[in-house]
């Protein structure tokens, strides 16, 4: 590569990625699923036996209940459509500023 195409390349300003469309109800789900199966796993060893804190099951419960908080929101913010598809956000770009 000679320098003139590296400085060409240099002067050229880095193109600006578009955000991912993401499945965000499926990830708001999962998280809640995992949550879900995680206190499920501490009653049972509580069942068997063994002792785990109650912090544990306090944290798992604040993981499900911040997922479904999450998950009202992107709702009532219109962030996910009805398929569950995050929507594309592009930010408000003033006309003055860009001229």
């Amino acid at each position: 590569m000679n320098p003139a195409s590296i400085a060409q390349v240099s002067e050229t300003p880095p193109s600006e990625l578009s955000p991912a469309r993401v499945n965000a109800k499926a990830i708001f789900l999962a998280g809640i699923v995992g949550w879900i199966l995680t206190i499920a796993a501490l009653a049972i060893m509580r069942l068997a036996g063994a002792a785990p804190s109650n912090r544990y099951f306090l944290i798992c419960i604040a993981g499900i209940v911040l997922g479904s908080i999450g998950y009202a929101w992107a709702h009532r913010m219109h962030l996910i459509d009805d398929a569950g598809m995050s929507e594309n956000q592009e930010p408000a770009r003033d006309e003055d500023s860009a001229a």
